[in-house]
Parts: structure tokens; C-alpha cells; sequence
């Protein structure tokens, strides 16, 4: 029975990927229907995981008060600098929070000076901090979303393809084996505004549950790259996480201009690709709380859809991502 769904849907898929770059200019009301390949916390048919970062409120005693109340929270480590108590705001974060929250978490590899260490960590030098971080979240005890090395395809990333997949793989067998932590999701990321020859640092199909996409531009999601990602994404059997923040390269004087340049295309874009299976936007609560009111109300009524899934109760997301008891 699955196989039969999972032809039937890559059929659907194939005919879906090969939009005109026009179509993405208009906002669309309907959403392609959305792929099922069971990976770990994809959520089940039509439905779209909605997460965001923070904001500054990480660390200060003021709850996050918004009408859209996201289903995960993203935060942002260098494995390098990763205190042995990096976890421990994260869990004040969570017992502050009104709603069950999932986490996504971004590791780096880069050090200050830009340079990719991803040959210390395949060397054994980063033990400590990989340790660290696989005690981290089993402390924290959420499902995670772990974006491990994000974008390494950029034009600042200095990482070796094999170093990249030793490194990559070091990490897997932490998490998998020696934490066994079944409650995180590894997901290996690309940038779109990156080069396109992605696969020859794929790490292989063990220690990878998701792909993900980072977009920034509106020009970022018609490019060579962006669809190199999703037809790759779609012949390898993954789920696909978009993130995207507002882009900071051009400043708008209305809020219809700034609706216009990159909202309407980046929401119709997610609602034309059917692997895409959770959004990230990095700038909500700001949008939301200080932000244009004009763009933020159009943003919450986006999310209004019932297609994205917002914060719920542990009951109905346990059901929707198949997800096991705490640890």
C-alpha cells in the first residue's frame, strides 16, 4: 500500500517541479498536494510544519504573545564555541512557553576566520563538543530538528566534499548510536543562492531523515540551484524544510512593494512544490510584533490556511509526525 502511494505521488510530483518562472509571481490560494515519504517527524499529508526563531526573547523573562503561535522554535550553534550548558536556556525557553514546542537546531562548522573544520571533527578533536551537544538534547528531551554544517555550498564555505561526509557522518553515529536519540531528525542543507553540484557532499542515506533549502531572495527560488535541490530531493525520497528570512539587499517604501518583491513569490512557491514539508522564517515575531502591521497581517492570514501546521497539543502532534514517547 505505501509503495502504490509513493508512485502515485512521485507521478503527481513530476508533473508539479517544472513550473514556468512567471507562475511564481502571483500568489496562488491552492496547495499542490503535498508528497508523503514517512521520513522521521514529516508530517503526515497535507500539511506544512510552521517554525521560527525567537526573536531577542531567548533569554529574557517575557513570554512570546502572538496570535500565530508557531509549531517549533529554531536557535543557532557553533560546534566549535558549544558550551558544556548550551542547552540550558533552551529549557527555561520551553518551560516559559504556553505550547508544546519542537526544537530546530543549526550547528556550524565554520570557525571565526570563515575556515570549514570539518577535518577536526572527522579527526576525533571536536569529540568533546559533539558529546556535548548529544547530552544537550537528551537533557532537553524535545523532537529535534538538527541542521548539522547548513549550507555548506556557499561561496564562503571552505569545506572538502569528503571531509564534509566524514564529519557528517562522525555526527550521525553520535546522535544514532552512542545517544541514541530516535527523538532528532538530521537534515542536511543547501543554500539557493549556492552552486548546484550539492551531491558530492551528500553523506549517504544513513544518517539523513530530511533535506532542507535556504532562500533569501526572490531570484534564490528560481534558480539553477533551488531546482537542482528539489528534483534531487524528490528522486532521493526526501522531505524538503525551506528557510527563508526577509531579504535585507532591497528596502521598499510601501508594504504592498515589500509584499510584492518577496512574500507573494516565496508563498507561492511553497504552495506550488509538493515536497516541501515545513516552513522556517526566521523574521515572524519581529514581523509580527514591531514589524510593517500591514505585511504581518497578511502573513497571519497565509498562515490562517489550514495546510501549515502550528503549535498544537503533544497529542495531535505525536498522531501527525508519528512521534515516540519522550525519552
Amino acid at each position: 500500500m505505501v509503495f502504490l502511494i509513493y508512485l502515485s505521488s512521485v507521478t503527481l510530483l513530476s508533473s508539479c517541479l517544472h513550473l514556468p518562472n512567471e507562475d511564481i509571481q502571483e500568489a496562488s490560494s491552492y496547495f499542490y498536494p503535498r508528497v508523503d515519504f514517512l521520513q522521521r517527524f514529516e508530517p503526515r499529508g497535507n500539511r506544512i510544519l510552521f517554525g521560527t526563531n525567537p526573536g531577542h526573547t531567548l533569554l529574557s523573562t517575557t513570554k512570546i504573545s502572538t496570535r500565530t503561535q508557531p509549531a517549533y522554535f529554531s536557535f543557532s550553534f557553533n560546534l566549535g564555541e558549544l558550551r558544556s550548558d548550551w542547552y540550558r536556556p533552551l529549557q527555561d525557553f520551553l518551560t516559559r512557553e504556553n505550547h508544546y514546542s519542537l526544537l530546530q537546531i543549526d550547528i556550524h562548522i565554520l570557525n571565526p576566520n570563515g575556515q570549514c573544520y570539518a577535518q577536526s571533527i572527522s579527526d576525533g578533536f571536536l569529540n568533546e563538543q559533539l558529546d556535548g551537544l548529544g547530552f544537550g538534547l537528551r537533557q532537553i528531551g524535545r523532537p529535534t530538528i538538527l541542521r548539522f554544517a547548513p549550507e555548506f555550498n556557499t561561496i564562503w564555505s571552505t569545506c572538502d566534499p569528503q571531509e564534509y561526509q566524514t564529519a557528517w557522518r562522525r555526527l550521525g553515529e553520535v546522535i544514532r548510536y552512542r545517544w541514541n536519540l530516535r527523538q532528532v531528525a538530521l537534515v542536511w542543507t543547501s543554500s539557493g543562492e549556492g552552486h548546484s553540484s550539492i551531491m558530492k557532499y551528500f553523506p549517504g542515506d544513513e544518517y539523513v531523515d530530511w533535506w532542507s533549502l535556504e532562500v533569501h531572495t526572490p531570484k534564490e527560488l528560481r534558480n539553477k540551484t533551488t531546482d537542482t535541490v528539489l528534483h534531487l530531493a524528490s528522486e532521493n525520497g526526501y522531505p524538503i524544510l525551506l528557510g527563508a528570512s526577509t531579504p535585507l539587499s532591497t528596502t521598499p517604501k510601501t508594504s504592498e512593494q515589500l509584499w510584492s518583491m518577496w512574500f507573494k513569490p516565496l508563498f507561492s512557491f511553497l504552495r506550488e512544490q509538493p515536497l516541501i514539508k515545513a516552513l522556517t522564517y526566521n523574521n515572524w515575531i519581529e514581523l509580527e510584533t514591531s514589524g510593517d502591521p500591514i505585511v504581518a497581517e497578511q502573513f497571519h492570514l497565509e498562515l490562517s490556511d489550514p495546510t501549515y501546521q502550528l503549535a498544537d497539543k503533544y497529542e495531535t502532534l505525536k498522531w501527525l509526525l508519528d512521534l515516540e514517547n519522550p525519552e
